[in-house]
Protein backbone atom coordinates (compact mmCIF):
# COMPACT_ATOMS: atom_id res chain seq x y z
CA UNK A 1 0.00 0.00 0.00
CA UNK A 2 1.33 3.43 -0.92
CA UNK A 3 1.32 5.38 2.34
CA UNK A 4 1.73 8.71 0.56
CA UNK A 5 -1.62 8.38 -1.21
CA UNK A 6 -4.39 10.32 0.62
CA UNK A 7 -6.98 8.57 -1.56
CA UNK A 8 -6.60 5.53 0.69
CA UNK A 9 -8.45 7.43 3.46
CA UNK A 10 -11.15 8.45 0.98
CA UNK A 11 -11.60 4.83 -0.14
CA UNK A 12 -11.88 3.62 3.47
CA UNK A 13 -14.38 6.38 4.30
CA UNK A 14 -16.47 5.62 1.20
CA UNK A 15 -16.53 1.91 2.10
CA UNK A 16 -17.72 2.77 5.61
CA UNK A 17 -20.48 5.06 4.31
CA UNK A 18 -21.71 2.48 1.77
CA UNK A 19 -21.57 -0.23 4.44
CA UNK A 20 -23.64 1.90 6.79
CA UNK A 21 -26.34 2.28 4.14
CA UNK A 22 -26.38 -1.47 3.49
CA UNK A 23 -26.57 -2.34 7.20
CA UNK A 24 -29.70 -0.26 7.65
CA UNK A 25 -31.87 -2.76 5.81
CA UNK A 26 -32.67 -5.93 7.71
CA UNK A 27 -35.58 -8.33 7.52
CA UNK A 28 -37.19 -7.15 10.78
CA UNK A 29 -38.14 -3.62 11.88
CA UNK A 30 -35.71 -1.70 14.05
CA UNK A 31 -36.63 -1.23 17.67
CA UNK A 32 -34.59 1.15 19.79
CA UNK A 33 -35.33 1.47 23.48
CA UNK A 34 -34.70 4.73 25.31
CA UNK A 35 -35.06 5.72 28.92
CA UNK A 36 -36.99 8.88 28.12
CA UNK A 37 -34.73 10.91 30.38
CA UNK A 38 -32.87 13.81 28.80
CA UNK A 39 -30.61 14.46 31.79
CA UNK A 40 -28.64 11.21 31.60
CA UNK A 41 -25.46 11.05 29.51
CA UNK A 42 -24.67 7.47 28.51
CA UNK A 43 -22.00 8.42 25.96
CA UNK A 44 -19.07 7.80 28.31
CA UNK A 45 -19.80 4.16 29.07
CA UNK A 46 -20.52 1.04 27.04
CA UNK A 47 -24.09 -0.17 26.76
CA UNK A 48 -24.84 -3.42 28.67
CA UNK A 49 -26.96 -4.70 25.76
CA UNK A 50 -24.10 -3.94 23.41
CA UNK A 51 -21.74 -5.90 25.66
CA UNK A 52 -24.17 -8.85 25.61
CA UNK A 53 -23.87 -9.01 21.80
CA UNK A 54 -20.18 -8.06 21.64
CA UNK A 55 -18.85 -11.40 20.37
CA UNK A 56 -21.59 -11.78 17.78
CA UNK A 57 -20.96 -8.23 16.58
CA UNK A 58 -17.19 -8.86 16.38
CA UNK A 59 -17.84 -12.06 14.39
CA UNK A 60 -20.28 -10.19 12.13
CA UNK A 61 -17.64 -7.50 11.46
CA UNK A 62 -14.90 -10.07 10.78
CA UNK A 63 -17.12 -12.04 8.39
CA UNK A 64 -18.20 -8.84 6.64
CA UNK A 65 -14.59 -7.71 6.19
CA UNK A 66 -13.43 -11.13 4.98
CA UNK A 67 -16.28 -11.72 2.50
CA UNK A 68 -17.28 -8.13 1.69
CA UNK A 69 -20.86 -9.31 2.15
CA UNK A 70 -23.18 -8.70 5.07
CA UNK A 71 -23.73 -11.97 6.92
CA UNK A 72 -27.18 -13.17 5.82
CA UNK A 73 -28.33 -14.84 9.03
CA UNK A 74 -27.60 -12.20 11.61
CA UNK A 75 -29.76 -10.79 14.34
CA UNK A 76 -31.05 -7.29 13.78
CA UNK A 77 -29.56 -6.19 17.10
CA UNK A 78 -26.13 -7.35 15.87
CA UNK A 79 -26.65 -5.47 12.60
CA UNK A 80 -27.61 -2.41 14.65
CA UNK A 81 -24.46 -2.55 16.78
CA UNK A 82 -22.31 -3.22 13.70
CA UNK A 83 -23.94 -0.16 12.15
CA UNK A 84 -23.07 1.89 15.24
CA UNK A 85 -19.44 0.88 14.83
CA UNK A 86 -19.40 1.67 11.12
CA UNK A 87 -20.96 5.09 11.73
CA UNK A 88 -18.44 5.83 14.50
CA UNK A 89 -15.56 4.70 12.28
CA UNK A 90 -16.79 6.88 9.40
CA UNK A 91 -16.73 9.94 11.67
CA UNK A 92 -13.30 8.97 12.97
CA UNK A 93 -11.86 8.66 9.46
CA UNK A 94 -13.54 11.94 8.46
CA UNK A 95 -11.45 13.68 11.11
CA UNK A 96 -8.32 12.02 9.70
CA UNK A 97 -9.23 13.41 6.26
CA UNK A 98 -9.32 17.01 7.48
CA UNK A 99 -6.74 18.83 5.36
CA UNK A 100 -3.97 21.01 6.75
CA UNK A 101 -3.54 24.64 5.66
CA UNK A 102 -1.57 23.47 2.62
CA UNK A 103 -4.39 21.12 1.54
CA UNK A 104 -2.66 17.85 2.44
CA UNK A 105 -3.86 15.34 5.02
CA UNK A 106 -2.03 15.53 8.34
CA UNK A 107 -2.15 11.79 9.05
CA UNK A 108 -0.56 9.29 6.69
CA UNK A 109 -2.71 6.35 5.60
CA UNK A 110 -2.40 3.27 7.83
CA UNK A 111 0.59 0.98 7.56
CA UNK A 112 -1.73 -2.03 7.91
CA UNK A 113 -3.35 -3.43 4.81
CA UNK A 114 -6.97 -2.33 4.34
CA UNK A 115 -8.47 -5.53 5.74
CA UNK A 116 -6.32 -5.40 8.89
CA UNK A 117 -7.00 -1.69 9.31
CA UNK A 118 -10.77 -2.10 9.00
CA UNK A 119 -10.77 -4.89 11.57
CA UNK A 120 -8.64 -2.78 13.92
CA UNK A 121 -10.89 0.26 13.39
CA UNK A 122 -14.23 -1.54 13.78
CA UNK A 123 -13.25 -3.80 16.67
CA UNK A 124 -10.15 -2.69 18.60
CA UNK A 125 -10.37 1.09 18.18
CA UNK A 126 -14.14 1.10 18.68
CA UNK A 127 -13.84 -0.83 21.94
CA UNK A 128 -11.06 1.52 23.12
CA UNK A 129 -13.10 4.69 22.60
CA UNK A 130 -14.01 4.84 26.32
CA UNK A 131 -10.53 4.24 27.72
CA UNK A 132 -9.82 6.42 30.75
CA UNK A 133 -7.80 9.52 29.98
CA UNK A 134 -4.19 9.39 31.17
CA UNK A 135 -3.41 12.38 33.38
CA UNK A 136 0.04 13.49 34.40
CA UNK A 137 0.50 15.00 37.88
CA UNK A 138 1.06 18.79 38.07
CA UNK A 139 4.85 19.20 37.54
CA UNK A 140 5.04 16.30 35.06
CA UNK A 141 2.18 17.83 33.07
CA UNK A 142 3.92 21.21 32.98
CA UNK A 143 7.14 19.56 31.79
CA UNK A 144 5.31 17.58 29.08
CA UNK A 145 3.44 20.67 27.87
CA UNK A 146 6.64 22.72 27.94
CA UNK A 147 8.44 20.23 25.70
CA UNK A 148 5.46 20.08 23.36
CA UNK A 149 5.43 23.86 22.79
CA UNK A 150 9.21 24.19 22.57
Amino acid sequence: MDNSDPQVWDAIRDLLIQSSWRLAYGKDPWVIYASGRDDVDYSSEPNSTEEQFLRETDDFIRQFIATRQLPAKSKNIVRFFAGQRVDWAGKFVRVLLTPTSNGKVAISPPSLNRTEFLEWLLITAYKSRFQPQFRLPGPALEKALGSMWA
